[in-house]
């Protein structure tokens, strides 16, 4: 996806033809505090379907670290613990 810049904003190309109202919108002018959200939120979706096609502990944990409402790796881990004792599902997301 190219990016180019537009008066302080870039312009991202719409993935989603539900968000064109007339057929002529093209791309959306997200600022840097947005498209810095959108890049970490889809780096976290990334890492989410890592881990759920591997059953990587650590994209797991990447995943809840990377993202923008967890405030630390220690954090990330507890939360990661949590869910993998709370659903016996992700017994493969345990710590060795």
């Amino acid at each position: 996806m190219g990016l180019t810049t537009l008066g302080g904003g870039f312009r991202v190309p719409l993935a989603h033809k539900a968000l064109l109202t007339d057929g002529a919108v093209t791309s959306l002018v997200l600022h840097d505090h947005a498209l810095a959200l959108v890049t970490s939120v889809k780096a976290v979706e990334r890492s989410v379907i890592e881990a759920a096609s591997s059953g990587s502990r650590a994209a797991a944990l990447r995943a809840f670290a990377a993202n923008p409402l967890v405030d630390s790796v220690s954090v990330a881990a507890r939360l990661l613990d949590r869910h993998v004792e709370e659903h016996p599902e992700l017994a493969c997301l345990r710590r060795p």
